[in-house]
């Protein structure tokens, strides 16, 4: 039986007079969706000051990609809006990303942060609506999730280099304002992202696609590569030492390795070559370990960072309650919880002995960060549709098939989001946001072609 989006393939036009995947605008499209996510990720523009001064507007590179992505994407949903089947998880995402923006622009200080209110709405409906249209056919789909793992081979490999030179050579410069150095002699990988914990968030992301590129490999060669690709961001991710990462990389490791076990009859043959897998990984990590104990010793055990993991947080998230219950319906406002809340903190900062300097810290908490910023309104909002998105995926695992089998890694990356959101802002994180976006939406585009199926 012939895939629905191989039908649409075969001219330019189908006989609704809409454009299909051969078209030029399709090409250009998926073309352009890619370089947006390629420099979403390849350039940490969350973490410079950089850009072109309009006024009181900064043009930031991320407000390039996005003109330039935009128009042929926005282009190609309309002109295939009759494929989408809009449901209710249209309505609570666009009610969910416009009641954010919009209560935030009604807080916001100045035009950057109206700005920036914007463009979050702007990069969520695009990375999504995009993915949902652009990845219906198997050939577009397995394009764009390729080109993730492609990145994240580079990302990782450049984590790697960055470590062992105890210096971000490409952008340190340019995030120094905004990712202080917290040590000369001892450091921590934030590789293209250029902050650890943005870096961790987005392995822990992105890694399981890594495993299905893996397992899914047709030859021996191709396995290799995918092998040592993962070895090389499990190593990236310790070298971030962004501790919720690793919690959160061993909880999905381990619901991994369970699921493995109870599906081998699926997976025949693959143990021996996890299990190889797991066994480099260790001899990296120990012969890391070994190379830079004093580095590792810092950044695991020192009183430095042990404040910096749970001192700051712990701070932080005990103030959530009591400036909650000021705001309780509607929140303070994208992007004013921090400052609330480092008001307050910052206040105490010598009773607490707690040094905060002149950066801001952030509450780490994805949640409470909603729930402050949202209020009761914005995390209800949010968890209808987060629901709503499980359950899609949920019915297409159930389902089995390929369907299922190119779910799965899209679903984990998704979950290990959520998890480490117990740790770290990681949907208010842009470069994850984009990518836990695209994820939904390419879980959305195999729910609707499993509809078109039966």
């Amino acid at each position: 039986m012939q895939h629905p989006a191989e039908t649409h393939a075969s001219s330019d036009w189908d006989s609704e007079g809409t454009v299909t995947e051969k078209s030029l605008l399709f090409r250009v499209a998926l073309a352009a969706y890619i370089i947006m996510i390629a420099g979403t990720l390849l350039y940490p523009d969350t973490f410079t000051r950089t850009g072109l001064r309009v006024g009181p507007f900064r043009i930031s590179a991320l407000a390039v990609l996005f003109a330039i992505a935009a128009p042929p994407v926005f282009a190609y949903i309309w002109n295939r809006r009759a494929a989408m089947k809009p449901g209710f998880l249209d309505a609570a995402l666009i009610m969910t990303v416009g009641y954010m923006a919009i209560r935030g622009i009604a807080a916001a200080t100045n035009g950057n942060e109206i700005a920036l209110d914007v463009a979050f709405a702007g990069y969520i409906m695009l990375a999504y609506y995009g993915a949902v249209v652009l990845g219906k056919g198997d050939s577009a789909a397995r394009t764009i999730i390729h080109a993730i793992a492609i990145l994240t081979v580079v990302i990782s490999a450049y984590a790697i280099i960055e470590f062992l030179f105890n210096n971000n050579m490409i952008y340190g410069a340019l995030t120094e304002e905004k990712v202080p150095i917290r040590s000369e002699e001892f450091h921590r990988s934030g590789s293209t992202l250029a902050q650890p914990v943005a870096l961790g968030i987005y392995l822990v992301m992105t890694i399981p696609l890594l495993v299905y590129s893996f397992v899914m490999s047709g030859n021996f060669s191709r396995r290799v590569f995918w092998g040592v690709a993962i070895v090389a961001a499990l190593a990236a991710l310790l070298v971030s030492f962004s501790k919720g990462s690793w919690l959160t990389a061993i909880i999905i490791g381990f619901m991994a390795f369970v699921y493995l076990l109870v599906e081998r009859r699926k997976f025949k043959g693959i143990l021996r070559p996890v299990i190889t897998l797991i066994a480099s990984s260790l001899l990296i990590f120990t012969l890391i370990v070994s190379i830079s104990y004093r580095n590792v010793a810092f950044n695991v055990f020192s009183p430095e960072r042990r404040l910096e993991s749970f001192g700051f947080r712990k701070h932080m998230w005990e103030k959530v309650p009591g400036e909650f219950g000021e705001h309780v319906l509607i929140g303070v406002g994208m992007w004013q919880g921090d400052d609330d809340l480092y008001r307050i903190a910052y206040a105490e900062e010598a009773s607490e002995g707690l040094e905060y300097g002149e950066g801001l810290i952030p509450i780490d908490n994805l949640y409470l960060t909603v729930l402050l910023e949202g209020g009761l309104v914005g995390i209800s909002l949010l968890a209808v549709t987060l629901f709503l998105i499980g359950r899609q995926a949920l019915t297409i695992i159930r389902s089995g098939g390929t369907r299922a089998t190119f779910t799965i890694p899209l679903a984990a990356g998704m979950v290990a989001l959520l998890i480490n959101g117990a740790t770290a802002d990681t949907l208010m994180v842009w470069p994850v946001m984009v990518v836990f976006w695209l994820y939904a939406g390419l879980i959305r585009a195999r729910a609707e072609d499993g509809q078109d199926n039966r």
